[in-house]
């Protein structure tokens, strides 16, 4: 077993002008796909906030900006284990609203994203709420709606 990383991360909730958000579908080391919200590891001099921006637009391909002060929508911890290794994470979620129609695409895959990636969906809270799949964070449909309530 390894050892613990201990880390900081962004993650940005993206969310269109028909209340869906962009989410991200993975294969898990278990084989089982999951999805969730673009984001991962501040790196030196970063904030959460810039952390959430570099990895959306990685992952997605987005160049989407966020306010400086734009509020921290949800924080946690959570430890997690990818691709061999352990870490004790604390994310820090913001949100962005973005018109319907943007085409996500890969900027910056690292190899393991690389090898997990299978594509990229847009979800409403009623459908999370009527599937059966497994979402990061679990709460999803429960989040986006408060950020739209509260926008």
């Amino acid at each position: 077993m390894s050892d613990v990383v201990v880390r900081t991360a962004g993650r940005l909730l993206v969310i269109d002008d028909r209340d869906r958000v962009l989410m991200i579908n993975e294969e898990l080391d278990s084989g089982r796909p999951y999805w969730l919200i673009p984001g991962g590891g501040v790196e030196a001099g970063e904030s959460p906030r810039l952390a959430a921006v570099r990895e959306t637009f990685e992952e997605t391909g987005l160049r989407l900006r966020v306010a400086d002060d734009a509020p921290v929508v949800r924080t946690e911890r959570r430890q997690w284990s990818f691709g061999g290794i352990t870490y004790d994470q604390t994310n820090h979620f913001f949100a962005v609203r973005v018109s319907a129609g943007l085409e996500p695409s890969p900027a910056q895959l690292t190899d393991l994203e690389q090898a997990t990636f299978r594509g990229f969906g847009w979800w409403h809270p009623d459908d999370v709420d009527a599937s059966g799949e497994q979402f990061y964070p679990a709460e999803i449909a429960e989040l986006v709606r408060a950020v739209v309530a509260a926008a």
